[in-house]
């Protein structure tokens, strides 16, 4: 006999826990201050974004942007599924991270960052003091309030995950865009 659930019995697992989901969403998250709250930080963000995204640099933004957005996505699923952390509210029950930040509190302010400081440099001291406070200040805050459960995770865990996420961003986009100009400028 295996020691592991049949597909049948995982499947059946997995209906009872999204079922439990989703009744915790219903009863303690749904239009309680959680979800207001986790509402704001998923919208405003794209406005002030908006509105202090250099224009011209739109095309590299935006590639920055969404490359951050699915590494935090997909780094925030594995964290999860290895049950390192958990998050008991969110906006979208059926989802197991945190959608405003992985959505859009961080990839913006990593996407602010890689527009404000362009050279390397500069670059990595402002990503560097941006992930102290994500996860020294961020994180402690989410868990007071509530929002972010430690199972095996340690605040200090984030800190490298999330500079190497902005310093991958960068080196990717760079490299994308020199390409780019070097294309442009022999078809010219």
């Amino acid at each position: 006999m295996a020691n592991y659930p049949s597909d049948e019995q995982a499947v059946e697992m997995t209906k009872q826990v999204t079922q439990a989901q989703i009744e915790f969403w219903r009863h303690e998250t749904l239009f309680h201050w959680q979800f207001w709250f986790l509402l704001v930080l998923l919208i405003i963000p794209w406005f002030i974004w908006y509105k202090l995204s250099d224009k011209k640099r739109f095309v590299s933004l935006g590639i920055f942007l969404l490359l951050y957005m699915i590494l935090a996505i997909t780094f925030d699923e594995v964290f999860t599924a290895l049950s390192l952390r958990y998050y008991p509210h969110k906006l979208i029950p059926l989802l197991t991270r945190l959608t405003a930040t992985d959505y859009s509190v961080v990839p913006i302010l990593f996407t602010l960052a890689y527009q404000w400081f362009v050279p390397w440099k500069r670059f990595f001291g402002a990503i560097t003091v941006m992930t102290m406070f994500i996860s020294f200040v961020g994180e402690p805050l989410f868990k007071l309030l509530g929002l972010y459960v430690l199972i095996k995770w340690k605040y200090y865990y984030g800190f490298p995950v999330l500079l190497a996420m902005g310093l991958l961003s960068k080196w990717i986009v760079d490299t994308i865009m020199a390409v780019a100009q070097k294309e442009s400028e022999m078809n010219q």
